[in-house]
């Protein structure tokens, strides 16, 4: 054995020793033992600075249209870059248009430019807020107004939010340069993916060359549960502890925080108070801002009614686990008082930790061939909401290690699956449909 591969296995089987030995001393105690000692009253002070909304709310992909040829992209620089372009153009005349089918198709077609998308509809006044955009909307249907789509038009100097469901557009005039957006192109390195529009949806754009990517190892370890008690608890000093060999809860007055000892997830409930009408962006935003800089790269992926969900990015793309691993998922529900909202937040205490040197790479089929396969067993083509690119995270059984396995994602309807599973729904529902 190569001398430079035994130093490598001496480190990876101290990091895994020191790994186990983090989680022993966090759950180590006897039964009914108050986790919480003395010295752990004061509040854990911030390991990093609060993230910021732009950290938190990105667009999730990036398209680049020029001379008929469309490229796709997660990088998360990119992403980042384009909106604080976005954040410092000027604009000018704000008009709403509402269009027939072929009309909109076409309003909405570029020769060069760019648009960046959501895999929901976001509330076009509240990302004016969040992102702190000097947008004035005049009219109270603006103000009403959700989209799941940018375009930043270079040929006609025009921004559009656009609203695919409803046939609406918002737009503006960029009265600014637009020279940020086309250096940024040119500056930011990123691996860019080939798309077409597929012919089965006219909103949808689809991969149309195989693709190889890295599969990625993690140590993984447990954050500590001061980090999330002192982001969602009222009063963390005050809270007390009870365990079993099952479950750990944590409590003060009306909140709860319960972790799960054989899973490491948790599920917190409490109650806030809340503006009128109701932010559910700006509300959740708050706890995540105080985990975020431990927890990982934490970044908004999906917003339907009165949930919201949050994930893990490596690399730009986001992390899918079995146990809601690398996940932050709020629900939130009417209280009694008006002034308030009942909040249910679900996680996992497990995050990655030290990046392992892997070369193995995995290879992707092309998006138009998932669509085409997912349209011959009987899917809905136009309930395809967002193609991604994420990472499955596997846990390697008593070693601490974590695989993360890149994988096509696709939002359909209302939730996220990956090709095989949603491949397996569809045939199973029509199947039933069909008496089987």
């Amino acid at each position: 054995m190569k001398v430079k591969e035994k130093i490598l296995r001496v480190m990876l089987i101290l990091m895994i020793g020191l790994s186990f030995y983090l989680t022993y001393l966090l759950w180590a105690g006897p039964s009914n033992h108050d986790l919480i000692s003395d010295n752990s009253k004061e509040v854990v002070k911030k390991e990093e600075k609060e993230r910021k909304p732009i950290d938190i709310f990105l667009p999730l992909t990036l398209r680049y249209e020029v001379r008929e040829t469309n490229y796709m992209s997660q990088n998360e620089t990119l992403l980042k870059e384009v909106q604080l372009a976005i954040n410092e153009s000027r604009f000018t005349k704000i008009k709403e248009k509402t269009f027939k089918v072929e009309e909109y198709q076409t309003e909405v077609k570029s020769k060069r430019g760019i648009e960046l998308a959501y895999s929901f509809l976001f509330p076009l006044t509240q990302y004016i807020d969040l992102f702190d955009l000097d947008f004035p909307l005049e009219t109270q249907t603006s103000r009403d107004f959700t989209f799941s789509k940018i375009q930043i038009d270079f040929e006609k100097r025009k921004i559009r939010f656009l609203n695919d469901e409803q046939l609406r557009i918002v737009e503006a005039t960029i009265d600014s340069q637009l020279s940020p957006f086309t250096k940024l192109l040119k500056e930011v390195e990123t691996n860019w993916i080939l798309v077409e529009p597929s012919p089965l949806s006219n909103n949808l754009f689809v991969s149309v060359q195989e693709m190889e990517l890295k599969k990625y190892s993690y140590i993984s370890s447990m954050r500590p549960y001061t980090l999330f008690r002192d982001a969602f608890f009222t009063m963390p000093a005050n809270v007390r502890s009870t365990n079993n060999s099952l479950d750990v809860h944590l409590f003060d007055s009306a909140e709860t925080l319960t972790i799960q000892q054989n899973s490491s997830e948790f599920q917190f409930q409490g109650t806030i108070d809340t503006k009128q009408p109701f932010e559910i962006y700006q509300t959740s935003f708050d706890f995540v801002r105080e985990i975020s800089p431990s927890y990982g790269s934490t970044r908004m992926i999906d917003q339907v009614r009165n949930t919201i969900d949050y994930r893990i990015f490596v690399e730009g793309f986001p992390i899918f686990g079995s146990f809601s691993e690398g996940r932050l998922f709020a629900y939130f529900s009417d209280n009694k008082q008006i002034d308030k909202k009942n909040i249910t937040i679900d996680g996992n205490l497990n995050s990655l930790q030290i990046p392992i040197p892997s070369e193995e790479l995995i290879q992707l089929p092309t998006s138009h061939e998932v669509v085409q396969k997912l349209e011959q067993a009987g899917g809905e083509i136009d309930q395809i909401k967002m193609f991604l690119i994420g990472y499955k995270w596997e846990n390697i059984q008593d070693t601490g290690v974590v695989d993360l396995i890149p994988q096509w994602y696709l939002k359909y309807g209302e939730s996220w699956y990956t090709y095989d599973k949603l491949y397996e729904k569809i045939v199973e529902e029509k199947g039933r449909g069909n008496g089987f």
